[in-house]
């Protein structure tokens, strides 16, 4: 991806339908047959962790073209502390553009409104080598 031809701002309401649909073809057969992602997606909005501050569309000449959204989560510590964290995903970007940059530029874009919300740790589930590309390694 050699410009930026997409802009990425906060999900809306009404591209609630749309976005479902692209999660749906986004990870349709990729983990197992058919996918269950859009259908999380649509119940994560409702539950209270959600963080509609950090619920992203990408679009791109009017069409969506990808998304990600956070859910508030905690780590409880060996020593009891309660450590404020967040969950990510699903990320899903639009099949035919997959492997282009947007994955990435999405993923990247999304985790610096985490920290500027003072969020400083991510937490998810996902393909390595894509989230390595942008920091993550494996937890120990």
């Amino acid at each position: 991806m050699k410009q930026r031809n997409y802009t990425i701002r906060l999900e809306r309401e009404e591209d609630y339908r749309a976005v479902e649909h692209l999660v749906r073809e986004s990870f349709w057969n990729v983990y197992r047959p058919g996918c269950s992602e859009h259908y999380v997606i649509h119940v994560l909005r409702e539950d209270p962790a959600f963080v509609k501050e950090l619920d992203f569309v990408m679009e791109q000449e009017g069409r969506l073209i990808g998304q990600n959204m956070f859910m508030k989560t905690i780590i409880q510590a060996d020593d009891g502390r309660i450590i404020d964290v967040l969950t990510m995903g699903p990320i899903g970007i639009l099949p035919e553009l997959k492997r282009r940059g947007y994955g990435k530029a999405l993923l990247d874009y999304s985790l610096e409104k985490a920290a500027a919300l003072g969020f400083g740790a991510v937490l998810f589930e996902g393909n390595i080598g894509f989230y390595g590309k942008s920091g993550f390694d494996y937890a120990g």
